[in-house]
């Protein structure tokens, strides 16, 4: 749980700085991504829990838009 907790942080603080346009967006939208993708791993360990599907499932779509974030703050 504390993962999950500790990624949604980090996912709300890369959307702050990404909508403020911060030169430090793409950095936190990296690290974004890696949370995510942690956070995904985690909670795939527990397929029978459908809470923790839904989270893994949304974590792993959340990496990817931080990712292609990432690219449209390095195209800016």
């Amino acid at each position: 749980m504390q993962m999950c907790i500790s990624c949604a942080e980090i996912c709300a603080t890369a959307a702050t700085l990404s909508g403020a346009h911060s030169p430090l967006a793409a950095t936190l939208c990296m690290a974004c991504a890696k949370a995510c993708d942690e956070c995904a791993a985690a909670c795939e360990k527990m397929p029978d829990d459908k809470h923790m599907r839904e989270c893994a499932k949304e974590c792993r779509e959340c990496a990817k838009v931080c990712r292609e974030m990432i690219k449209q703050v390095n195209m800016a």
